[in-house]
This record gives structure tokens, sequence and C-alpha cells, in this order.
């Protein structure tokens, strides 16, 4: 029997209510649990805590200064069976191409909808498979032909790769700064050839988040750490070279902004509804920007902190951040909240619950209901290109079929599906892991 394994957001708000009515020393003790929780349902940033417990070995040392630069073709090599290979991360920036890296430092590319996959891992990024959550989405800047990655290699030494060929080759090069003691969420953000940021979240307690951010002019030759964020996990997000986004705060309630090319974060200037009291973004709580002008965030607020319900909201923005508006949003399948969204345009929105998928053209206006053939559950990446094409990373759980006891009753895997009629039906894509 196949089921997916998610954490719903009923659950979430329950034991968050029994967490906040609580007296104040018992509930800031649950408040790690209330951030956990709520990031294992968009699964991105449930890496930070496994890493923190040390998985990460301890074994190189970066350079104290400077980058190391080469290039490199494409390679792959079989996988160590010592943790099961799963994806860790899908892009699809057209319905043509998709890139896949896995939890071995593999990157798959299809340039046939997913038809079709083709090796392209840089050179000594493959290795033994990693025990850390998928990513979902690559914090990274990916276009049809060319792409800015970033894997972590043993000893916590961040590569930053970059293609400009579908992955056929890749120049590489490490941070002047390594993480030996762990490390949680990396992501790169470009916004040309040679302009770009690297962004690393320190090991911290669960109240406490420090990101290192990282920037280069000459596409990647060297990289010079530039500021520390205090109070956001990342990863970051650049619209132009002065303006980027960073998310993930310890409370889920802010987004960091910088104006100044990464040297200066402040709280974005986010507005909140009349009557609320609280606000929460979902984590990576990142803003998608179809354009320099034109961006999306996916809210939700409370009217009493602590005794909902959550109410879902769009947060746009059309001046590049200067500003930014709300549009309420529905919830799906009987009340429930939307687990996963995308954008499309600025008016055409896609809205995920596990069996249902809710869709606008005129920016949340109004309203088509579907019903989807499978259960996307909480997606780890919702991505829709068109209309009608779209893609989802899910987790499936497939449980043993026998009323005997068994050790492991049930194993799990993350399964990319496709669809190709705006959610309605929903295909496995088979990448070669």
């Amino acid at each position: 029997m196949n089921t997916v394994s998610s954490v719903s957001l009923d659950d979430y708000r329950q034991q968050r209510y029994m967490i906040l009515s609580q007296p104040a020393n018992h509930a800031h003790r649950g408040a790690s649990w209330l951030r956990f929780t709520y990031r294992r349902m968009t699964r991105r940033c449930t890496r930070r805590a496994v890493l923190m417990l040390g998985i990460l070995p301890v074994a190189l040392v970066a350079a104290s200064c400077g980058s190391v630069r080469h290039q490199s073709t494409s390679t792959g090599a079989p996988a160590s069976a010592s943790q099961p290979v799963r994806i860790d991360s899908v892009a699809m920036p057209d319905r043509s191409t998709l890139l896949v890296t896995t939890n071995t430092g593999d990157v798959y590319y299809s340039t046939n909808g997913g038809s079709t996959w083709t090796t392209r891992t840089p050179s000594g990024w493959h290795g033994p498979p990693s025990a850390r959550p998928p990513e979902g989405e690559p914090a990274g800047t990916i276009t049809s032909s060319s792409a800015w990655i970033a894997h972590v290699l043993p000893g916590g030494v961040v590569s930053v790769g970059h293609t400009t060929d579908g992955g056929l080759t890749w120049h590489t090069s490490v941070l002047p700064k390594s993480y030996p003691n762990g490390l949680g969420p990396v992501g790169v953000s470009f916004v040309g050839a040679d302009t770009g940021w690297a962004s690393v979240n320190e090991p911290t307690g669960p109240a406490l988040a420090l990101t290192d951010v990282f920037h280069t002019s000459d596409g990647g030759s060297l990289w010079n750490l530039e500021s520390t964020i205090n109070g956001a996990a990342g990863p970051i997000e650049f619209v132009t070279a002065q303006v980027g986004y960073a998310g993930d705060t310890p409370a889920a309630n802010r987004l960091y902004e910088t104006t100044s090319a990464g040297q200066t974060w402040t709280p974005a200037p986010l507005p909140t509804p009349v009557g609320v009291q609280a606000e929460q973004i979902p984590a990576p709580g990142l803003p998608i920007f179809t354009s320099q002008a034109n961006g999306f965030l996916y809210v939700l607020f409370e009217a009493v902190q602590g005794r909902g319900p959550l109410l879902p909201y769009m947060d746009e923005t059309s001046n590049g951040g200067a500003s930014w508006t709300q549009v309420s949003l529905p919830s799906t399948n009987r009340g429930k909240l939307p687990d996963a969204w995308s954008v499309v345009s600025p008016t055409d929105w896609f809205l995920a619950g596990s069996n249902t998928i809710l869709h606008t053209t005129d920016g949340g206006k109004h309203w088509t209901e579907g019903k989807s053939n499978m259960s996307l559950g909480v997606p780890v990446v919702l991505k829709f290109v068109t209309d009608s094409v779209g893609i989802a990373l899910i987790n499936v759980s497939t449980c043993a079929g026998t009323s005997q006891p068994v050790t492991n009753p049930c194993t799990s895997t993350d399964e990319l599906v496709k669809t190709t009629d705006g959610g309605k039906t929903w295909a496995v894509l088979h990448v070669p892991t």
C-alpha cells in the first residue's frame, strides 16, 4: 500500500495551540518543535536540524582566502549503498528542461520534459548518499541552458558550480570559508554572468539563525565574505545587483532584504491585515519574482496569536519590493490551508492541497478548483511553468502488506511527478538515480 507521508497542517495547528496555551516557560520550550514541524511540512529546513547533529564528516579544510576555480566535464559513478539514493532538488525553467540533483551530489538533465535523462555531474561532486532531507528546489539560478548551483563537499567545504551548456561542462569554485562542524542550507543567486552571491547557514541553536553571505563580481573566480545575516537561515535570492532577500527566520515571521548588494540586511516592509496579531511565512520564506518588478510571497496570519484559524494571503509587489500589497487566498479541500504554491505570471497562480488544485488567472479574484488523480501530500516542490505543465516532488511511503511484525514496516522515497493538464492528472517521471 502506498501512502503519502507528511505532517498535516491540522496536526501542526493542534500542537501549536497546545504549546502556546501553556505557561510561558513551557511554550518557549515548545517553540523549537513548532519551527521544526512547520519546516518539515515544506521539507526544506529540516536539513539544518539534521546537520546540527554532526552528521557531516570532518575531513577537509578550505583555503583561508581566495577560491579555486577549474573547468571539468560531467561525470557520474555508482553510489554507495549506506543510505538510499534520493532526489534532493528539482528545477524546471521551461516545459522541456529539468535539472535534478540527488543526495549523492549527482546532477541529471532532461531536455524533453522528463522522458529521458542524462547524468551531468560536476567532477568531484559525487559521493556517498547523504542523510539530509530533500532540499526541494535548488537554491540557485537556473535557466534553460545555464545554471549556478551549490554542493557541500566533505568537511563542510561549499563548492559552487556553473554551466552554460546544459551541464556538459562545469566551472567550479569553493568558498573561502569551510564549515567542518556542520552547516545548514546553502544557496547561490546570480543576476548576470559575473555578479552573484552564495549563502551558508551556520549551525546554531533553534532560537538563532546566522547566515554568511559571500559575493563575487568575476563569475565566481573569487569569493569574498560580504556580510553575516543575524536572524535568517537562508537561502538568499537576488532580484537586481542591489536588491536581494533572505528567508527562514527562527520565528518564521520575517523576510529580510538588502538594497546594498548584500552589505546590510533589514526586515522587508511586508503588510499586515487589519485585525490580526501573528504572521507566519512558510519555509524557505523567499518570494518568487517573475520579473525585477513583480514578486510574490505566500504568508499566513492569525487573528489572535495561538488561537487560529490560520488565514492564507499572497503578498505581492509591482515595484521590486519597495512596497507590498496583499490578496486573501482561499482554502483547499474543505477548509484546509494550501500546502504549496506556484506563480507562473503576475496574474497566474496555483495553490495545491493534498489532492486539490486551485488556479487563478486574474491575480486571485476568481479561482477554479480541480481534483487530482493522486495525493500530493505536502509537496517538497510545486512548480508550474504554464497553465497546464507543472511538476511536484512528493514523499511516498510504501508499507509492507503483512500482519507479521517487521523491523522496518515502511520505506520512504521521493518521487518526481508531472502534470500536463493543470494538475488534474499526475504521472511519475523516472529519474535514473
